[in-house]
C-alpha cells in the first residue's frame, strides 16, 4: 500500500525531506528560498533586474496555473513526472491562497485537502516568485507577460517543472462550458492529440486526431469520433469534472463568455494528460483560411523513444490560400542532435488541406532533405491551430500562430519580453525570466534555472538551484523571422546557439541548437505595465 495515499503532495514531499540526504536542502526550509527585493533590488536568486513598471499590484485576482515536470515520486524511492494544476488568488500586495492545487504523478492524483496560503513577490522587470506554504514550501519563479498571463517555472530540490498560468474571469463559474472547442491534450511520452467538440447541456461530442507513440496517424482517413459527458459544473473555483473519450478529467474554467470559451483540463486517474480548449471561431473554413501569401509560425515539443523532451521544434512557411505551400524553413532537436535550418523545397515546397466543416488542416511540408514532415492542425480561428506532428518517432504537437509584422530585420527585435524553456541537457532543466533586445543586435538576458537528475541520489533523484544569470548575447533577423542568437553562458557556462522564430515583433519560439541539448521554449512581449 502506498504510505501516502489519499494525502496531498506537501504531505509525499514532506516525507522525501525527511529522508533524503540533507545536502540536498537550503537554509531552514525545503527548496530554494528567492531574494526579495523591491522595484530597484534583486531578484529571484539575488540577479540583476532589466526593466520595466511591474510589481505586487500587478497580480491581483484569482489565477489557474498548469504545469508539468519531473520529481520525487510518493514513495521516496525514486523519481517520476507529473502534471499539476491549481488556482490562487493574489492580493496585491504579497498574499497569496492557494484555493485547489492538483498534482498527478504516475496517473495518481494527490489533491490539496483544504486551503493554503502563501506569498510572492513581483520585481520590475515581470520576475518573481511564488511560495506556496504546504508542510513542505513549495517554490515558483514567475515571469509576467502582462497583468492576465504569466510563466513560471518550478524551482525546488525535489522536482523541477514550467508552464502557464492565466486570470479567471470568474462570472461565469456558474455555468458549466458550452459551444465549439478546439483542443489540444498531451500525456507524457505516450499520447499527443488535437480535435475539436461540440458540448452542449452536458454531453460532449466531437472528432480528433491521436497519435499514439510508436505509430502514426492515417491523415488521409477522416479523424476519430469522440464523446463524452460534462460530469459536474464548475465550482466556486472555476474546477468541474468531465470524461472523453475513456479519459477522466478535471477541468478549470479560464473563461465561459461565448466568443472567447476556454478551460485547461488534468486527468484526474490513471494517466497524467493535460490539455486546454478554446471555443473555436471563424467558420466555415476554406482553402483560403490560410491567406495567399500569408505566413504562419508554428512551435511544438514532446517525447521521443530515448527522452522524455528529446524533441523542440520551431519554423515558418507560408501559404499560397489555395492547397500550396510556397515557402518555409524549420529547426529542430531530437535526442541531442541539432537540425538546423531546414529549407523546404524551392519548387514543391508543401501542400495542405482544409476541412470547411471541422477545421481540420493536413499540412504537407516538404524540406530538401527529402524526409516526410506532415502536421495535423485543427484551427481555433483563422489565425491560430493546434497541431500534432505525425511521425512515429516522436510524441510531438503544439500551436500554429499567423506571423505579424514581417518582413523583419534587427530593428523589429527591440522590446522586452518574457520567456520560458525546459526540456533535457545533463539532466532535466527548466529555465524562466525576461530577455532585452536592443533592436541592432545586441540583447540583454535575465533567467533563473532549475535541473533535476533522475539518477543522483543513489537513483532517488535531486535537483540543481541556479542564481540568477544575467548576461548578454547578439542576434540576427531574417526577414522571415528567423533569428539566429547567441546568449554568453547560458548552457553550462559556455555560450550557447539558439533560433527564434517570430510570430509578431518580440514573441515567438526558441529552440537550443547546443549539441546534446534538448531544450526549447517561447517568449511574449511584456505589456501592461
Amino acid at each position: 500500500m502506498n504510505p501516502f495515499s489519499g494525502r496531498s503532495k506537501c504531505a509525499a514531499r514532506a516525507a522525501f525531506v525527511m529522508v533524503a540526504i540533507t545536502t540536498l536542502l537550503f537554509a531552514a526550509g525545503c527548496g530554494f528560498g528567492f531574494g526579495g527585493g523591491g522595484n530597484g533590488g534583486g531578484g529571484g536568486g539575488g540577479g540583476q533586474l532589466l526593466n520595466g513598471n511591474y510589481s505586487n499590484t500587478s497580480l491581483k485576482g484569482q489565477y489557474l496555473f498548469s504545469l508539468t515536470g519531473v520529481g520525487v515520486n510518493q514513495t521516496v524511492t525514486g523519481s517520476d513526472f507529473f502534471s499539476e494544476a491549481g488556482v490562487f488568488t493574489a492580493d496585491g500586495n504579497g498574499n497569496l491562497n492557494i484555493l485547489d492545487d492538483d498534482f498527478n504523478q504516475s496517473g495518481q492524483l494527490f489533491p490539496l485537502n483544504g486551503t493554503a496560503t502563501g506569498t510572492y513577490h513581483i520585481n520590475k522587470d515581470g520576475t518573481g516568485f511564488l511560495i506556496f506554504n504546504y508542510s513542505v514550501r513549495v517554490n515558483y519563479q514567475i515571469t509576467l507577460i502582462d497583468d492576465t498571463h504569466f510563466y513560471l517555472t518550478e524551482q525546488d530540490t525535489f522536482a523541477t517543472g514550467s508552464g502557464s498560468g492565466e486570470k479567471q474571469d470568474t462570472s461565469g463559474f456558474g455555468s458549466i462550458p458550452s459551444g465549439t472547442f478546439a483542443f489540444k491534450m498531451h500525456n507524457l511520452g505516450t499520447t499527443a492529440r488535437v480535435g475539436a467538440i461540440g458540448i452542449s447541456a452536458g454531453n460532449i461530442a466531437g472528432f480528433e486526431d491521436l497519435l499514439v507513440a510508436g505509430s502514426t496517424i492515417q491523415a488521409q482517413n477522416p479523424p476519430t469520433p469522440i464523446t463524452g459527458l460534462i460530469e459536474t459544473p464548475p465550482d466556486a473555483n472555476g474546477r468541474g469534472q468531465f470524461n472523453v473519450d475513456g479519459v477522466l478529467l478535471y477541468y478549470y474554467v479560464v473563461s465561459s463568455a461565448p466568443s472567447s470559451g476556454k478551460f485547461r483540463f488534468l486527468s484526474r486517474t490513471g494517466s497524467l494528460h493535460t490539455g486546454q480548449a478554446e471555443v473555436q471561431t471563424g467558420g466555415p473554413y476554406s482553402n483560403a483560411t490560410l491567406a495567399a501569401n500569408t505566413s504562419y509560425v508554428f512551435g511544438g515539443s514532446g517525447e521521443t523513444g530515448s527522452v522524455f523532451g528529446g524533441v523542440h521544434s520551431a519554423g515558418v512557411f507560408t501559404s499560397d490560400g489555395n492547397q500550396h505551400i510556397t515557402a518555409g524553413v524549420f529547426d529542430y532537436t531530437q535526442d541531442g542532435s541539432v537540425f538546423s535550418n531546414q529549407m523546404l523545397q524551392t519548387t514543391n515546397a508543401g501542400t495542405y488541406s482544409v476541412d470547411p466543416t471541422t477545421g481540420r488542416v493536413i499540412l504537407n511540408l516538404n524540406p530538401q532533405s527529402g524526409l516526410a514532415n506532415q502536421k495535423i492542425l485543427w484551427l481555433v480561428s483563422p489565425t491560430r491551430a493546434y497541431f500534432v506532428a505525425n511521425n512515429a518517432s516522436t510524441v510531438e504537437d503544439g500551436a500554429v500562430t499567423l506571423q505579424q509584422g514581417s518582413p523583419f530585420s534587427n530593428s523589429n527585435l527591440n522590446g522586452q519580453a518574457a520567456l520560458f524553456m525546459d526540456g533535457f541537457d545533463t539532466a532535466f532543466k527548466d529555465r524562466s525570466g525576461a530577455l532585452l533586445p536592443g533592436g541592432s543586435g545586441s540583447l540583454k538576458w535575465s533567467s533563473l534555472a532549475d535541473s533535476f537528475d533522475v539518477n543522483a541520489n543513489g537513483g532517488i533523484g535531486s535537483g540543481t538551484l541556479s542564481s540568477q544569470l544575467f548576461t548578454t548575447g547578439t542576434y540576427q533577423v531574417s526577414s522571415n523571422g528567423r533569428v539566429t542568437v547567441t546568449v554568453k553562458n547560458l548552457n553550462n557556462s559556455t555560450d550557447s546557439s539558439t533560433v527564434f522564430y517570430l510570430t509578431s515583433a518580440n514573441s515567438g519560439f526558441m529552440v537550443q541548437e547546443d549539441q546534446q541539448v534538448n531544450i526549447g521554449g517561447a517568449f511574449a512581449a511584456q505589456s501592461g505595465q
